[in-house]
């Protein structure tokens, strides 16, 4: 029994060692540079590739990826580091890069919902068609001469995850006798 204890002890410290060494290592890297996010995951992998992208192909290699982000995961570092404490890799980390395509497509989804809205309320439409297809607005202002201005915004789920582009996101309504006769629109950006 004590046999196998002494040895199975002794791996554990070889790899416990090994861990903090590679989380060392990454540290002293990304200490250095400005606001870096905080130390997310210190795990083990086969295949380092799963974990980081957007580094080169380095296949069947043991060791330790750091991952440096917050946990909105809005951005990251990831580190591949050897099992002796080598770097070998610095890329972004997987699930950094699933949110961004998760949200990506999330808007995609927004702006094709956008555009269906948009077209399902022309110029010359009742207003009250108008609220039945785009929900009630957030405000309406009335103006001197008896005209409405009904303003209607929608957020999507994806914003804050990503870097958001001028993104066609709101409706501006110029209302007369109850008649849509003017429609403008309201973008977003996070650029």
């Amino acid at each position: 029994m004590g046999k196998v204890i002494l040895p199975m002890v002794v791996v554990l410290l070889l790899v416990a060692f090994s861990a903090f060494h590679a989380r060392s290592t990454s540290y002293g890297i990304i200490r250095g540079e400005f606001d870096p996010p905080p130390c997310y995951s210190t795990r083990f992998v086969l295949y380092p590739n799963r974990h980081i992208e957007g580094v080169p192909e380095l296949g069947f290699k043991p060791g330790w990826v750091v991952t440096y982000a917050p946990r909105s995961k809005t951005y990251g570092t990831a580190f591949y580091v050897t099992f002796l404490g080598k770097m070998l890799a610095r890329g972004t980390p997987s699930l950094v890069a699933e949110q961004h395509q998760q949200a990506q497509e999330n808007i995609n989804k927004f702006q094709t919902v956008f555009a269906q809205l948009d077209a399902s309320v022309p110029v010359g439409s009742t207003f009250s068609n108008a609220v039945a297809v785009l929900g009630a607005p957030i405000t309406i202002i009335t103006n001197d001469d008896g005209s409405l201005v009904a303003f209607f915004d929608y957020r999507p789920r994806a914003e804050g995850l990503i870097k958001i582009d001028w993104l066609t996101n709101g409706f501006t309504l110029l209302l007369s006798n109850n008649i849509v006769i003017h429609k403008g629109y309201s973008y977003t950006s996070s650029r």
